[in-house]
Order: C-alpha cells, then sequence, then structure tokens
C-alpha cells in the first residue's frame, strides 16, 4: 500500500541529480527566502520532492522522500554566495520509486560520465 504524501516538484542541476541518484548526497540546500518558505510551509513532513534536471521532456528526475528540513545560517558557502539568510538543508531519506532507482542508476552513469569528461576539459593539469 503506497501512502499519498504532500509533493513539490523543482529543478536541479545535473551534477546534483546524479549525486542524490547514487545515493552520495543526502542534503539539498534551498536559500532561505520567501519562494522555499512559503512552499515548504504547505507541506507536510515526510513529503516527496520531485527533482527534475531540465523543463522540457524528456529530462532526467527522481522522486525522493524528504523527512527533516533545518535552517543553516552558515550555508551561503554550499551555494557559493553568502547573503546572510544562510539556507534550508533538506534531508533526502531514500528514492522512493524502485523503478525510478533502476532507472536512475543507468542516468547516474552517464551523468557521472559526462561531468567527469567536462571536469577533465575544463581543469588544467598541474605538473
Amino acid at each position: 500500500m503506497r501512502v499519498n504524501y504532500d509533493r513539490i516538484t523543482t529543478t536541479i542541476e545535473r551534477e546534483w541529480l546524479a549525486q542524490i541518484i547514487a545515493g552520495t548526497k543526502k542534503i539539498e540546500y534551498r536559500q532561505i527566502k520567501l519562494y522555499w518558505t512559503k512552499r515548504f510551509r504547505k507541506v507536510a513532513l515526510p513529503f516527496e520532492l520531485r527533482l527534475l534536471n531540465g523543463m522540457t521532456p524528456p529530462v532526467p528526475e527522481v522522486t525522493v522522500l524528504i523527512h527533516k528540513i533545518t535552517k543553516d545560517r552558515r550555508a551561503g558557502d554550499y551555494l557559493g554566495e553568502f547573503d546572510g539568510r544562510g539556507a534550508f538543508r533538506v534531508v533526502v531519506s531514500h528514492v522512493i520509486d524502485p523503478s525510478a532507482l533502476q532507472t536512475g542508476s543507468r542516468i547516474a552513469m552517464l551523468l557521472f560520465s559526462s561531468f567527469r569528461r567536462t571536469l577533465r576539459a575544463t581543469v588544467p593539469c598541474e605538473n
């Protein structure tokens, strides 16, 4: 029997999506702004977070279960910018749909290999 959870859908960069699918990234950060404050107030914990890499189908996506949200006032370092507001720390419990995990594993491998190639091409070698 499947439990019906509240759901939020949002976009995410390819690198972070791949890490969440692979299970190596368990915390997603979102800036503390009115937009996210309103969205998080409308859902009850735990809730589903649908993560999309892009907006035009077909796009890599995964739905995860979120069981905890905290505020981190020093999280500007993680986001690459610090405006004093900090960020919400959204804790990923697990991937909800096992079929999404199997598909996601293939997507994660493709995303990671693409990311590694990009990284190798942009980072100069030190001799």
